[in-house]
């Protein structure tokens, strides 16, 4: 997304989060005068400082929006939406000492608006009419096209294909000699690139023609046939690339979601856990004391395939750790009959959250499998090893 574009959005969710104040205390005391207290003083400079601040680690939903949809741009949106309410709700208790702001009231308007200016900003700004052409094939180039036809709003027209095969049969060209008298008598936007067969000064001599008649010159390697179904696209410095890790978040995206995971799952022991562990404990110790420990520590694989101990609450009568681990099953005689009650209600995870404070796990994530089903799984499946980008 172009620096304009990306100014404008961040200028309209500024504009969002003091309008949307604006509304709520109008509608609660019905006057002007709020203006002039404190309390509306602090509260505005926390609204600012904490997106801000929440931006400062997580930007992405101001960056490459030009060939994402506007259902992405919403995806990109609620997390850090998300992230702020639960700050500014903190943090204004803190400084209140009650619940003293209509938190309710300000999150609708607050989403309402932002939704609604990004909405607008794509119907005035983002959607412009593209006229391309293909310069070779590949199997991805199908997908881009889409990419591009979603980003545009539809307004996508491919002129033609040259070189290559082609799944447009019906727009195909010629070869790629043919390309430099097509561009001189047909207005075009965009050149999708796709293939190796131009000579290096005849492809230099190409990208000057485009560069200097302001035709957008995309290159696209041949390569992205490797890759997945699942693999996205996006665009760096004039060339296409498949971000196959796109399930792999951008570095300060870890950076909140740590933060995060640090608040919530300490908020869990000390509220929580504090006083249900011992009363699950001791259920645990008067049914099967001969059992076994209270906690079972079982080896899990984790983030980029380190091993951590998985905490739980004990469940069988046995403590299964090595390469061969048997999973429960309904009727399993190893589950004991407190066992089965912490499983059906999931509360013999809970002690997970030690895990997600000291860094193992995350709050959210994908479910850590035993050692032994993970490679078992690892095997059978090649993107099972994606699991592993992120905490489990």
């Amino acid at each position: 997304m172009t620096q304009p574009k990306s100014l404008l959005y961040m200028f309209c969710d500024f504009a969002s989060l003091n309008i949307a104040l604006i509304i709520t205390y109008f509608l609660v005391f019905d006057e002007t005068g709020f203006f002039l207290t404190l309390d509306f003083r602090v509260i505005a400079l926390l609204v600012n400082l904490l997106w801000f601040a929440i931006l400062f680690y997580s930007n992405a939903i101001y960056t490459r929006f030009e060939y994402k949809g506007f259902d992405d741009e919403i995806k990109g949106l609620i997390p850090n939406f998300f992230l702020y309410t639960f700050f500014f709700y903190i943090f204004s208790i803190l400084l209140f000492n009650k619940i003293a702001f209509p938190f309710a009231i300000y999150y609708a308007y607050l989403l309402l608006l932002m939704v609604t200016s990004r909405f607008v900003i794509r119907m005035l700004v983002s959607y412009r009419p593209l006229d391309y052409i293909t310069i070779g094939y590949c199997e991805a180039l199908p997908k881009i096209e889409a990419a591009l036809n979603e980003a545009h709003n539809g307004k996508t027209h491919l002129l033609g294909a040259f070189g290559g095969s082609s799944v447009h049969q019906n727009k195909h060209l010629g070869t790629v000699e043919k390309v430099d008298a097509f561009l001189e008598t047909h207005k075009v936007n965009m050149i999708l690139y796709v293939s190796n067969s131009l000579e290096t000064n005849t492809l230099r001599q190409l990208m000057h023609y485009a560069k200097h008649n302001f035709i957008e010159f995309k290159i696209i390697p041949l390569e992205l046939d490797c890759f997945t179904e699942g693999a996205k696209f996006e665009l760096h410095h004039g060339i296409f690339l498949s971000a196959k890790d796109a399930y792999v978040a951008h570095l300060r995206s870890f950076a909140v979601k740590r933060l995060f995971d640090i608040v919530f799952s300490f908020l869990v022991i000390v509220g929580v856990l504090s006083w249900l562990m011992p009363i699950i404990a001791l259920l645990i110790k008067l049914e099967s004391r001969s059992k076994g420990p209270v906690l079972f520590f079982q080896n899990r694989i984790g983030f980029q395939g380190k091993m951590f101990k998985c905490i739980k609450f004990r469940t069988m009568s046995v403590q299964e750790n090595g390469g061969i681990v048997e999973q429960a099953k309904r009727g399993d005689c190893r589950v004991t009959k407190v066992g089965a009650f912490l499983r059906r209600t999931n509360l013999d995870e809970m002690p997970q959250f030690f895990n997600v404070f000291l860094g193992d796990m995350s709050v959210v994530g994908p479910r850590p499998h035993a050692v032994a089903h993970d490679v078992e799984f690892q095997n059978a499946k090649e993107e099972y090893i994606l699991r592993h980008y992120i905490k489990p």
